[in-house]
């Protein structure tokens, strides 16, 4: 019994981390980049970084 409680928990565990791993690089593909842009990621919470005051 206790066998056969690991192997189904293995397999369920495979089979979530297989479809998370498939959604995101099917995800990742989607977007596109456009050469003449510049994209630039800013954190905004630390200050002297682009500080805001709300």
């Amino acid at each position: 019994m206790k066998k056969t409680l690991i192997k189904v928990v293995t397999f369920f565990l495979a089979v979530a981390i297989f479809a998370t791993l498939t959604s995101v690089f099917v995800g990742c593909n989607k977007q596109t980049k456009d050469d003449s842009k510049l994209y630039v990621g800013l954190e905004c919470a630390y200050a002297p970084f682009n500080y805001t005051e709300l």
